[in-house]
């Protein structure tokens, strides 16, 4: 039989690993892990051009913007709402490489950048152990335990971190997930509308976290949509939808499911915006 010596298996496994991807659905739940030796040759980009999605267990990787001819096609290993200094330390220990792509050689005072990291370094570190605790409540199904963890991690973080701090906007994205298992419309809706203000400002338009937070906003304005401001609720909702649409036809394609479900809600917030006009 056919023998490696371990060092050399240890090297192969590490390759191996190294290039493997996270399979996930649009919500970002981890279906798994899987080796797909074409989408290896993609290289990483904290401002990706193009974004991976799933069919099955068929990656597909579409192209976020027209890119030239004999021009680099990248996608994102890490995740990208975050400060220069944490992406490249996880490229780092994940991939073992430390990034020198466009928007990591940005100068260090740039005000974009900036902004994700706005603020007091000691307070967003008490902010982020309260942040650790409230997601470890919330997989154990302490939600309300958790919502009175994050609203507090929220009063910590007041006046003290920038509005678009990377831990603002983890806490929202979080709570928006707590509030959708507490039933919380009004919840959901409030830290969607915080998490995608973040989002649109720092994250490509077509980013489908985006499509995502849109739809749970969506949703929850037509939810609490009634009596004499029902009309403008599922207006705003349906643009909601309408935003999501078409992210997803960008990043997932015109054939995906989720851009189904997407058009569907869509076309609920429509009706219910007519149906509130005639009331």
């Amino acid at each position: 039989p056919f023998r490696l010596e371990p060092a050399k298996l240890a090297v192969l496994i590490s390759k191996t690993q190294k290039n493997m991807h996270g399979v996930a659905d649009l919500e970002g739940h981890n279906l798994g892990h899987g080796l797909y030796p074409l989408a290896s040759f993609f290289n990483h980009s904290c401002a990706p051009n193009a974004v991976v999605s799933f069919r099955g267990n068929s990656l597909v990787v579409r192209c976020l913007d027209p890119i030239p001819a004999g021009s680099e096609i990248t996608i994102a290993y890490v995740e990208l709402y975050a400060p220069r200094e944490m992406r490249q330390k996880q490229l780092q220990l994940k991939k073992g490489f430390l990034c020198q792509c466009p928007r990591c050689l940005l100068p260090k005072n740039d005000a974009q950048e900036r902004k994700i990291s706005d603020g007091r370094e000691d307070v967003a570190n008490k902010a982020r152990e309260g942040w650790d605790k409230g997601l470890v409540q919330y997989q154990s199904g302490e939600f309300r335990a958790s919502k009175a963890t994050l609203d507090g991690v929220l009063q910590i973080m007041d006046g003290w971190l920038g509005a678009e701090h990377q831990m603002v906007y983890e806490t929202h994205k979080l709570l928006v997930d707590v509030c959708l298992e507490l039933g919380d419309s009004a919840g959901v809706e409030r830290h969607a509308q915080d998490a995608l203000r973040c989002m649109l400002a720092h994250l490509h338009s077509s980013h489908p976290s985006i499509a995502l937070l849109s739809i749970h906003l969506a949703r929850a304005m037509l939810e609490r949509a009634s009596g004499p401001d029902a009309e403008p609720e599922c207006a705003a909702a349906a643009e909601h939808a309408r935003r999501a649409c078409k992210v997803l036809r960008v990043a997932y394609g015109a054939d995906h499911p989720s851009l189904a479900e997407a058009e569907a809600l869509l076309d609920l917030a429509n009706r219910r915006t007519e149906e509130a006009r005639r009331t």
